[in-house]
């Protein structure tokens, strides 16, 4: 804590750390046949993830400290013997957080699979379903929906392979997209980005939970930055098909600057159906193909000790494979950012302000030994951090000359130790829950009586865990989102039907 605010990540560049951003607002009450206990509602990178109980935390705790030097780590929180009190439970909360917090800054932790998979697997206990075969709706950007029959315990991984399988594109050339999720905007009906589906949350049960607030979606988009690699993917007509809709959409936009003359060659390939010559030119004549676009936010620079920012300007950024630009909202560059220059930078949220509270700044090097900060504040800071992340990422990659991940690698060989425990599902369905997909909840949450029971008691599957509802919400899916039907059929272990995709012409790509 500094002041008003309060940050977790803190990422060096040159280290590949993965960004996991944890909080834990508030805790819920759940309850099992000893009866109830206290659960901790975990947000990831900004939004609702899981309930989970103490005893169970501890248990992810110690096989961490397995496989892992946790001398760095804050200290976890100990066992009590007496009843817990509300003010007992409030500072576990924030032991937990704080916590968290330093584990999400250890690089040989996040490096691998041990933290997706506990909390895939805290998922899928929190919501209270059976696993099942659904089947889900992925749009592309064109507004066409391809329903893919998946497990509704897949992670996000999983469902992208399927979904390029069905698609018939080329193996190796999955990865370079990914899925998103969108929500609709109420007074335009567009839709916007809110963030990546990442490998350690499942698809459908993260739609589910957005579609309680307002209409979401899932959606197919590329996933790489450096515009050279897009030649690869013009090898591949599905591919090229995908990509064409993303960059005639960002061009259509003006998120992709080209020169008029270009413009109107693009138009021309365009009523030409001539997919591949329009992104060759694209490419060819454009300085940002590849190139992501956050509108709305807040810039603030400020010296080293963060003790002069200048004054607050509502604009815009731009994150490419190797720079993010900070623009006015007239178009006027503000301030131009080498990513090789980014020493470090964090993500936090601001405990006073109102609004918009999620942050990031980053440490930028001006030379001559001369640091500085750039504070980026809004709805979407959270997502723009993801953009940096993965930027970093590739071009980490692209540097020690690692190939791209291929769907023959699969993320989780080995289950959880936990996993067993925490997928005990309830036989009765959970209340319905908030994911508070904005702004965070108050820092002070309603405090319950716990039972710190390590034995049976912790592999019960969470009960009808509350999360604190957002008025208005609703455990329907409003008119006009993205739905997951259950399929009545029962299929083998394995088996995945997708007929639908037999259907799918030129014309839907």
């Amino acid at each position: 804590r500094k002041g008003g605010d309060r940050y977790h990540s803190y990422s060096i560049l040159g280290e590949a750390v993965r960004m996991w951003h944890f909080r834990i607002p508030d805790t819920g009450e759940a309850e099992d046949r000893k009866g109830p206990y206290t659960v901790f509602n975990i947000h990831v990178n900004g939004f609702y993830h899981c309930s989970v109980r103490y005893s169970i935390l501890l248990e992810f705790f110690l096989e961490i400290k397995k496989r892992h030097d946790v001398s760095q780590l804050d200290p976890f929180p100990s066992k009590k013997i007496m009843k817990m009190s509300p003010e007992n439970t409030e500072e576990r909360r924030m032991d937990l957080e704080r916590f968290l917090a330093s584990l999400a800054q250890d690089s040989n932790i996040t490096r691998n699979n041990l933290l997706p998979e506990f909390f895939l697997a805290a998922q899928h206990a929190s919501c209270g379903v059976s696993m099942q075969t659904v089947q889900l709706e992925v749009y592309l950007i064109n507004d066409k929906k391809l329903p893919i029959s998946v497990s509704n315990y897949s992670n996000s991984d999983e469902v992208l392979e399927i979904m390029c399988q069905m698609l018939k594109m080329a193996p190796n050339l999955t990865y370079y997209f990914a899925l998103f999720l969108e929500k609709q905007i109420p007074e335009t009906a567009e839709w916007t980005m809110v963030r990546y589906l990442k490998s350690y949350e499942s698809p459908c049960l993260s739609l589910e939970k957005a579609n309680a607030l307002c209409p979401h979606r899932i959606t197919l988009r590329r996933n790489f930055w450096r515009a050279d690699l897009a030649h690869e993917l013009l090898k591949d007509e599905v591919a090229v098909s995908v990509l064409y809709l993303e960059a005639s959409e960002q061009i259509n936009k003006q998120e992709i600057i080209v020169d008029p003359e270009v413009l109107k060659a693009l138009m021309a390939l365009k009523k030409k159906g001539l997919k591949k010559e329009y992104l060759e030119l694209a490419i060819r004549t454009s300085q940002q193909f590849g190139y992501r676009q956050v509108d709305t936010i807040d810039v603030t620079c400020s010296d080293e000790a963060e003790s002069v920012p200048s004054d607050v300007i509502r604009g815009r950024v731009r994150v490419g494979p190797r720079e993010m630009v900070t623009y006015t909202k007239e178009g006027v560059e503000l301030k131009h950012m080498e990513i090789t220059k980014i020493r470090c930078w964090k993500v936090g949220y601001d405990l006073q302000g109102d609004g918009n509270k999620f942050y990031l700044s980053v440490n930028y090097h001006e030379g001559n030994s001369q640091f500085s900060w750039v504070r980026l504040q809004g709805e979407k800071a959270l997502l723009l951090t993801q953009y940096l992340d993965e930027a970093i990422e590739e071009l980490m990659r692209h540097f020690n000359k690692q190939p791209l991940k291929v769907p023959s690698q699969q993320p989780f060989q080995r289950p959880h130790p936990l996993t067993t425990v925490l997928m005990r599902v309830p036989h009765s369905p959970p209340q319905p829950t908030s994911t508070d997909m904005t702004t965070p909840t108050s820092d002070q949450g309603e405090s319950t009586q716990p039972s710190d029971q390590p034995t049976e008691a912790a592999g019960n599957a969470i009960k009808s865990a509350q999360v604190p509802p957002i008025e208005g919400a609703s455990s329907q899916p409003p008119a006009g989102a993205s739905k997951v039907k259950v399929q009545k059929k029962k299929k083998q272990q394995g088996e995945v039907e997708n007929a639908a995709f037999n259907t799918v012409t030129d014309d839907d790509l």
